[in-house]
């Protein structure tokens, strides 16, 4: 019987844009003109919506889809597959795109360099007006009017170029994630027994997290390394072109300061991670102080421990004026750095080479030397952050590469030696099989079984004799020394440790499924579920915390258990699913799931 308390899908992971209004709809970017293109005006409709209210899932448009992570991913995969190396497959794949993304980013850093030109080409022709008989005032008008237009051109042009440049960086690195993702997401499910005990679910998870990030820094600023280093020969060029020998004083001075202000950075992330921990003994002071409040006035304590408080205190202050005053230091360094530069070098260009300052060299001159700046300051983190990546790079390379699952641990249907047990019409068989967690010891020796489908077998036995590793080589997943394994139909499997997703209760159940409400009643009901949803505040749209951590344990295999029941698959391969429900439970599920939900599957519990 339907319940009330079951409320509709609600959790945005997993959104399918495929049910939402604008699905039919084709996606703005391929109709766009090439106007629209360029000044990206076919995101402007969105953005006016999104000023007007707020947005939900049906205003979006469905992704596009060659950055959805399935397609993205399809040629990277296989050209990985082919060269072992994602520098390769990297090229192979985004080569052509990268190339026009870095002559967009050149175009845009010489559009920039014009700027300080025109500045000195126009102020050179106003110091010619400023003159008391000016030649010809016609022929200077007309050509700061050239320049200026020419700027303007060059700046609109810059942001064209830098628009695209960027937008399309951003696409190649986003891409390049979702492969490097997906590649990794597909090893990890694929890792043999031995592979799994090296590398733990944590390094994994460190690897998808803080090393996919360190490769989408890469893909961004890839263009930088050589662009950087251009942009900083080209403005030295124009400098000694303005300042002759003395920009060499300035260029120094600029390489000197950012010199001592990373060395006062180095100094201040040390003093920053002192402070922190300074800090984290004064709380979990004063934490203990409160926690056992009780105890310190009943033996009047408040003085001692008020002094060790504020013992941890003085120090935490110390470590955060050291902090603060190399702080100071920096931008004292930064925003000082201008009035150094002009001092260095235009005293080399007046007292050494004995020249007279003009307007436009002047001018010019702090122009360049502040084009030059930003380059210098990003050469350092640039060079740091592809020293990680390539660290990174490195890391999920060697993880790629290590042992998967041999395809050969389980024949299916499909393959040439399955027909003989088609024909005796067997769904599940292990032949003189022996199976271990690596090449050296075997755990299970003479292992032998046939199961025709529909039936319905119990392992029963002592902790420890095998029942879960006979579960394992029955999925493939412990390493086969001899025998033969046959599974002749989809699997289901229920671990004896129940996984629950950080999701709603529905969600878990579905598993990316779509939702039909007469089957997922009824397996709620045969998994005993439906008295549990509706005493949750919110049904079955309840969020389940990390690990099932708001569930009891009862709960969660049960959650598992409705899990396998709605993917309708074939072979069960249930591991204790009823270990942790009480008797009137277990005889339930019994009767109503494995005795009648179950009942024309093949069942190994």
């Amino acid at each position: 019987m339907a319940s009330p308390e079951l409320l509709p899908l609600k959790s945005y992971d997993t959104f399918d844009h495929s049910q939402s209004k604008r699905a039919s709809e084709p996606h703005p970017q391929d109709v766009a003109g090439c106007f629209s293109r360029v000044l990206m005006n076919w995101v402007r409709p969105l953005l006016a919506l999104g000023q007007r209210r707020q947005l939900n899932g049906d205003d979006v448009w469905p992704l596009h889809w060659d950055l959805q992570a399935e397609n993205a991913s399809h040629r990277f995969s296989s050209v990985f597959q082919d060269t072992q190396t994602m520098y390769q497959a990297a090229v192979v794949c985004f080569g052509p795109r990268m190339v026009l993304t870095g002559l967009a980013f050149l175009v845009s850093m010489l559009c920039n360099l014009i700027g300080p030109v025109v500045l000195r080409e126009v102020v050179s022709s106003l110091s010619l007006l400023a003159q008391e008989d000016p030649e010809d005032e016609w022929p200077v008008l007309r050509g700061v009017c050239v320049w200026v237009a020419a700027l303007f051109a060059a700046k609109v042009l810059q942001a064209l170029a830098d628009n695209y440049a960027r937008f399309y960086s951003e696409v190649i690195a986003i891409k390049l994630v979702a492969s490097v993702k997906t590649l990794m997401f597909r090893k990890t499910i694929r890792l043999n027994a031995e592979a799994r005990r090296d590398k733990s679910t944590g390094a994994i998870t460190n690897m998808y997290t803080s090393d996919c990030d360190s490769i989408l820094d890469m893909a961004f600023l890839v263009h930088q390394v050589w662009l950087i280093p251009l942009q900083i020969a080209i403005v030295s060029y124009m400098l000694y072109d303005v300042l002759g020998v003395a920009a060499i004083a300035g260029v120094g001075v600029i390489v000197v300061m950012l010199g001592i202000n990373h060395v006062i950075s180095r100094y201040m992330f040390a003093c920053q991670r002192m402070y922190r921990q300074s800090k984290d003994v004064r709380m979990k002071k004063v934490t203990e102080v409160f926690k056992a409040v009780e105890i310190v006035k009943f033996n009047a304590w408040e003085d001692q421990m008020l002094g060790q408080i504020k013992k941890t205190r003085a120090i935490e202050m110390k470590d955060l004026f050291r902090r603060r005053l190399l702080a100071c230091l920096s931008v004292v360094m930064l925003w000082g750095m201008p009035v150094f530069i002009s001092v260095a070098s235009f005293g080399v260009y007046t007292g050494v080479l004995h020249r007279d300052l003009t307007p436009a060299i002047v001018f010019t001159s702090i122009a360049l030397f502040q084009l030059i700046q930003g380059p210098l300051r990003m050469i350092t983190n640039i060079l740091s952050m592809l020293v990680q990546s390539k660290v990174a790079l490195e890391r999920i390379g060697a993880f790629l590469e290590m042992p998967e699952l041999e395809d050969d641990n389980v024949m299916h249907a499909d393959h040439p030696l399955g027909g003989k047990y088609t024909i005796k019409k067997t769904i599940v068989a292990a032949e003189n099989g022996e199976f271990g967690w690596d090449r050296e010891t075997t755990l299970l020796k003479n292992v032998n079984l046939e199961l025709k489908a529909g039936d319905f077998i119990v392992l029963h036995g002592p902790v420890g004799c095998g029942k879960s590793s006979l579960c394992s080589a029955l999925l493939g997943e412990m390493v086969k020394h001899r025998g033969a394994v046959y599974v002749g139909g989809s699997v289901a499997y229920c671990s004896q440790q129940p996984w629950i997703q950080n999701m709603t209760v529905r969600d878990n159940i579905l598993f990316g499924l779509l939702y039909d409400r007469k089957k997922y009643e009824k397996v709620l009901d045969a998994c005993a579920l439906t008295a549990d949803l509706q005493s949750l505040s919110a049904g079955d749209a309840t969020e389940i915390g990390e690990r099932g951590i708001n569930l009891s344990g009862g709960q969660k295999a049960r959650i598992a258990l409705a899990r396998a029941c709605y993917s309708d698959a074939s072979i069960y391969l249930l591991d204790s699913p009823l270990s942790a429900v009480d008797a009137i439970v277990q005889n339930e599920i019994f009767q109503k799931c494995f005795l009648g939900l179950l009942k024309n599957k093949t069942i190994i519990l």
